[in-house]
């Protein structure tokens, strides 16, 4: 199966679910936190098991809103670092509060800190939680919390998330550009397979292109899958893909127009063959009796039924890629030959 652009190892699933379930704050103090700690973590300078706050941690802070240009008074940190550390609904939250004997602190109304005074009297320390704290060890697992981060902030499509996005993430102005590339594709000849295969870019630049193009193509198509139109929000989490028509290892270019937006059930199953698109654009499942290692009971229904298409008629699916799917790709195709 095509590599899911939504895809992180299973190790970093418990950041992901915590992300997506954080409440959304008016102010972008809590993820422009998480980047300082992060940040403090590359240099050895904390421990995801203590997270003091500190004069470095609280400067960094106010260095990272300074650049990016927010208004906030001196010492904000102290907010986000209380707020991480407390929740109103059963999820737990992303770190644990500790007073200077070492012992979590439970809070009450009566003791929630007005200042970073305040705080400091009552909290030595935080700690993440334990499947959260676990990926933080590794410099390779902290890069990827911090796309996780990024990606969580660019949901967010507020103007103080987009300050904090080009003040700390180095990618960002490549991956606007590249978006504005992609939706600039009207006027441009389509092409079936690029120059290059996308194993063959460096790392930096394929995560900006993956930024891009799902971006890009989840935006076209509302996030919403074109084949079933399921649409699953869960607060900025989407369930949606952005699925390759010619797949990255046929040489399929990151065009728009070679892209659809699929729930992962049908995501998986265009990928697999079990079903393409006419060139009327209805859908078509493979002619297969259900046995004892065949079920697509919940496939069928698909078939015959029209394609949903972008409003956009110039970034919708071109009939090239959709054609080469059918030949090269699909099950159907290939029984019928």
């Amino acid at each position: 199966m095509e590599r899911s652009l939504t895809y992180f190892p299973s190790s970093l699933h418990a950041w992901y679910e915590a992300l997506a379930q954080e409440p959304r704050a008016k102010a972008v103090y809590k993820p422009a936190l998480l980047l300082v700690v992060l940040d403090l973590l590359d240099e050895g300078r904390t421990d995801p098991l203590r997270v003091v706050p500190d004069d470095a941690l609280v400067g960094a802070m106010d260095a990272l809103l300074a650049r990016a240009k927010l208004s906030a008074p001196p010492g904000v940190a102290w907010q986000p670092f209380f707020h991480l550390g407390t929740t109103k609904s059963k999820r737990p939250p992303i770190w644990t509060l500790h007073d200077h004997h070492g012992a979590p602190w439970r809070v009450t109304s009566d003791e929630r800190p007005g200042s970073l005074r305040e705080l400091r009297a009552k909290v030595a320390f935080a700690a993440f939680a334990p499947e959260l704290a676990a990926p933080l060890w590794s410099a390779a697992d902290r890069a990827s919390v911090r796309r996780l981060v990024y990606e969580w902030l660019e949901r967010r499509r507020d103007p103080d998330a987009r300050l904090l996005l080009a003040a700390h993430d180095r990618d960002w102005g490549h991956v606007e550009q590249r978006v504005s590339e992609l939706r600039d594709v009207a006027s441009q000849p389509f092409k079936l397979h690029g120059e290059r295969t996308r194993v063959e870019l460096a790392a930096a630049v394929q995560t900006v292109r993956d930024r891009a193009f799902r971006r890009a193509v989840l935006d076209r198509d509302a996030q919403r899958c074109v084949a079933c139109e399921l649409r699953l929000q869960w607060n900025l989490l989407f369930e949606a893909e952005a699925a390759h028509i010619v797949p990255v290892s046929a040489e399929g270019t990151d065009d728009v127009r070679n892209a659809l937006t699929l729930c992962r059930a049908h995501h998986w199953a265009f990928d697999t063959g079990l079903w393409a698109v006419d060139d009327a654009r209805c859908i078509l499942v493979v002619d297969a009796p259900d046995s004892a290692t065949v079920d697509l009971a919940a496939l069928r229904p698909l078939h015959g039924r029209l394609l949903r298409t972008a409003a956009d008629r110039t970034l919708a699916p071109h009939s090239e890629a959709l054609e080469w799917h059918r030949k090269n790709r699909f099950l159907g195709e290939k029984r019928a030959a």
